[in-house]
């Protein structure tokens, strides 16, 4: 998937949740906020992923699907985040 199709493919989800709409399923995981857990995390990404089955997998942070809203994220150093 390039980067047209991810900016796509989140837009959408984003206005079907906003809309008042749930989307999580086997491909899509939306987070309200970045997990100071990286354990947990990892393991939610790893599950994610072997549920999609080989499919591309999306994990939207900053998309709370409970309260239908998007929220703030703090200012996180993502390629820090990720290497934990």
């Amino acid at each position: 998937m390039n980067k047209i199709q991810v900016e796509n493919r989140v837009g959408n989800q984003v206005t079907r949740v906003l809309a008042g709409h749930q989307l999580e399923d086997d491909y899509v995981e939306c987070k309200g906020e970045w997990y100071d857990d990286y354990r947990k995390s990892a393991r939610q990404i790893a599950g994610l992923c072997n549920a999609a089955r080989g499919e591309d997998a999306t994990w939207i942070v900053g998309l709370d699907e409970d309260a239908h809203t998007l929220r703030p994220l703090p200012t996180t150093e993502h390629s820090t985040w990720w290497r934990r």
